[in-house]
């Protein structure tokens, strides 16, 4: 391998990290991003830290500031609202197109994904860690199963991404004690009822019925969600 092969690696290595660690929260919203403190923490040169913080601010996952470096972006409301927003419009036209374009190997795939999360305990309060994490994996792996038989690669771009920073949101809430959730909403929104609705509707190729279950689905998920950050962000003012 060149030396410039070597860099590009290492470059991309760095931006993967560095996102990794700011979509699941380990880097703070507002944390200042300093080059020799992440080379130093990820055991990656100082070249390769500042490339992936010029491509991370262009994702709007770090925010440049003149002569004083990077910070972790912010978290907002109005943002918040305006990506939920767009991960729903995404995932539907992903969706819509699925049901046009999949074949046998994509319905297999939302038989299989759904199958999996079917068998896994849904969220409830008193949780375990592990089996919470393991019912979020399987969750999300039904949701992309769904958009799977998309062929457009743009599409499924935006949807990933909108969805990666939806995600930043979900964890800041979560780790943040002393957020109310409407539990009885909560649940029945996550339940395995609700996700054969639509695993049945997208199956039969019914439009107005998938689109009405999932339309249902993420639109009240997003409304609990928006409710919850607000509290997030009261539970922040009174803490500073």
């Amino acid at each position: 391998m060149s030396e410039i092969d070597k860099a590009r690696s290492q470059t991309g290595e760095a931006y993967r990290t560095l996102r990794g660690a700011i979509i699941s929260g380990e880097l703070r919203p507002g944390l200042r991003l300093s080059p020799a403190e992440l080379s130093a923490r990820f055991a990656f040169g100082p070249t390769p830290i500042r490339e992936a913080l010029a491509r991370l601010a262009a994702e709007n996952l770090a925010v440049a500031f003149e002569q004083r470096g990077y910070r972790v972006a912010s978290l907002s409301g109005s943002e918040l609202r305006e990506l939920l927003d767009l991960r729903l419009g995404f995932e539907r036209e992903a969706m819509f197109r699925s049901m046009r374009e999949g074949g046998a190997d994509w319905e297999a795939g939302v038989i299989s994904a759904y199958h999996l999360l079917s068998r896994t305990e849904a969220p409830h309060p008193g949780i375990a860690p592990a089996a919470l994490e393991d019912w979020s994996r399987r969750h999300d792996a039904f949701h992309l199963a769904i958009i799977d038989g998309c062929t457009a690669p743009w599409l499924r771009r935006f949807h990933a991404m909108a969805v990666e920073q939806v995600e930043r949101y979900r964890v800041a809430i979560l780790r943040h004690h002393g957020v109310p959730v409407a539990e009885a909403r909560l649940h029945r929104l996550l339940s395995h009822e609700e996700h054969a609705a639509l695993r049945d509707a997208v199956l039969s190729r019914d439009t107005a019925r998938a689109d009405a279950a999932l339309t249902a689905h993420v639109g009240e998920t997003a409304e609990i969600f928006a409710a919850m950050f607000e509290a997030y962000e009261s539970g922040l003012a009174v803490a500073g």
